[in-house]
């Protein structure tokens, strides 16, 4: 139903439902789905709830050459003699055309493929073959709501290719073969090693331990390429935020000889951020944080830039679906909203970089579409002027990997080359800082390739930010602390996925 109606929106060709004759509406349920509904309810806005699909008309209707068939059906379209005459796109699931095949790839803690196949008179080519971020991992109902809406996506980008030619992205990752090699099923063990600790956990979670976030800067080594850098704690000064508080996604900058450093301040109690800022001295001591910029819903990742003989920061604003510049009237503690330069967008740790030989504004962010993932994914926007109008890249989604995908700080040009910091969240959000070169960027082409990565000193899980200015850097880390509040973490922030219901039939209707 959602896949339609996004086709619907963006293509002018006329979108039908149908089922496969003699299909029926039994419900299969995944390992522990009764037990999850049970614990933790139907996630809030996605795709896992089931429908009925007796009311969709059967393919016997289908009539005409120019047929574009999009295959949900899990395998089950088998030799339907329609699918040997017209052009055809499926997905498959870690290799396989029904979702089941996720199980293995779960169940072996591994990040799952998702692939879309073209089929064309028996022959197969693969479109898309992707690697996802999962971020709630041990909850099925909510693995398999990311992971179809990310097939919502991709399918929109193959069936755009099939159209109009819209250039994708290389696949990252071949297709899983062979599924549960050397894995023996038991679904009771399943529900025991993997669910039962999540539901535990859902269980005493004020008790429980909980990542959060600090900060820790330095003066800055000797020039030398990003990818370089030795980013052990021990090296650096760490600002301890208060009990109830973590400190993240701080961004240096430098103004009238003086050095700022501006983060995300997440209040515990309340569930959402604001943005704060702290002065770094010459002889490297910081003032006490304070506040300079709160709205009503959360903020985080405060990119800040000089343009025109005016200071601007560009907060991200993802939970309020926009993508808001503020100006500085009394910097570095009075802002305004400047404008909104984009709305109806989620979109995440918007970076900008100006490419002064083409007079051209890039943007790099995280767009989640459908309720799927901001860990996996990256688009690019451009406009002529900071203000606009902006204008999406040829390829968006241009990047679909864990490893490399979400923005972790200003790009840096050093010695002629473009590095851009990104986050690997393949085992967990912002568990290690990527360095990648950008080697081919135009409006309808982009290309980098990973040419390191930082992990975390000892005793630290994570570390997801990384800027430099003046004679500073800083980067962020990530690290266990006992919940000493009465109240648990909140989860509607802005750094969680919401996630959505599943609207699958037995013939497999999106």
């Amino acid at each position: 139903m959602i896949l339609a109606e996004a086709l619907r929106a963006r293509f002018s060709q006329r979108v039908d439902i149908v089922r496969l004759e003699g299909s029926d509406n039994e419900v299969n349920l995944f390992p522990s789905e009764k037990l999850e509904l049970r614990v933790f309810g139907e996630p809030s806005c996605g795709h896992t709830a089931w429908i009925p699909t007796d009311k969709f008309p059967t393919t016997a209707s289908l009539s005409g050459a120019d047929l574009l068939v999009i295959d949900l059906t899990e395998g089950a379209s088998g030799d339907l003699p329609l699918l040997q005459n017209v052009p055809a796109v499926l997905p498959v699931f870690h290799g396989s055309p029904c979702m089941r095949g996720l199980l293995a790839p779960l169940l072996a803690c591994q990040p799952p493929h998702l692939g879309i196949v073209a089929v064309t008179g028996g022959e197969r080519r693969v479109l898309y073959g992707v690697e996802l971020a999962l971020p709630d991992p041990d909850v099925f109902l909510r693995v398999l709501a990311t992971v179809l809406a990310r097939t919502i996506t991709l399918l929109c980008g193959a069936v755009d290719n099939l159209i109009t030619g819209k250039k994708l992205p290389e696949p990252i990752s071949s297709l899983s073969a062979e599924l549960d090699r050397g894995v023996k099923r038991n679904p009771a063990r399943d529900v025991v090693r993997r669910w039962l600790p999540k539901v535990t956990g859902r269980l005493v979670g004020s008790l429980a331990r909980t990542e959060d976030w600090c900060i820790g800067y330095r003066k800055a080594m000797p020039a030398s390429e990003p990818p370089a850098l030795n980013l052990d704690r021990e090296t650096f000064t760490v600002i301890e935020p208060y009990p109830d508080r973590f400190y993240a996604d701080p961004i240096l900058f430098e103004h009238s000889g003086k050095t700022s450093l501006f983060f995300e301040d997440y209040d515990y109690r309340t569930g959402i951020a604001r943005i704060s800022h702290v002065s770094i001295a010459n002889d490297g001591q910081h003032d006490e944080p304070c506040e300079v910029l709160s709205r009503p819903y959360h903020l985080s990742y405060p990119f800040i830039l000089s343009y025109r003989g005016s200071v601007f920061m560009l907060p991200e604003t993802s939970n309020n679906r926009t993508i808001e510049l503020y100006v500085a009237k009394n910097y570095p503690h009075d802002w305004r909203l400047a404008s909104v330069l984009m709305s109806d967008i989620e979109a995440s740790d918007a970076t900008l970089y100006y490419d002064e030989g083409r007079r051209r504004w890039w943007m790099f962010a995280s767009v989640t579409e459908f309720g799927s993932s901001s860990y996996d994914t990256l688009s690019i926007f451009y406009a002529d002027n900071l203000e606009g109008p902006w204008h999406p890249h040829g390829m968006n989604p241009v990047k679909i990997d864990p490893l490399s995908s979400r923005p972790a700080g200003p790009l840096v040009l050093s010695g002629g080359r473009l590095f851009r910091p990104a986050q690997d969240c393949t085992r967990s959000y912002g568990s290690a800082l990527v360095w990648c070169e950008i080697t081919e960027l135009t409006t309808d082409v982009f290309r980098e390739a990973v040419i390191a990565r930082k992990a975390p000193s000892r005793g630290y899980s994570g570390m997801h930010t990384y800027s430099r200015a003046g004679d500073f850097e800083v980067i962020d880390l990530k690290r266990f602390r006992w919940r000493r509040m009465r109240k648990a973490m909140p989860t509607g922030h802005g750094r969680l996925l919401s996630v959505p219901q599943r609207m699958v039939g037995r013939s497999g209707q999106l």
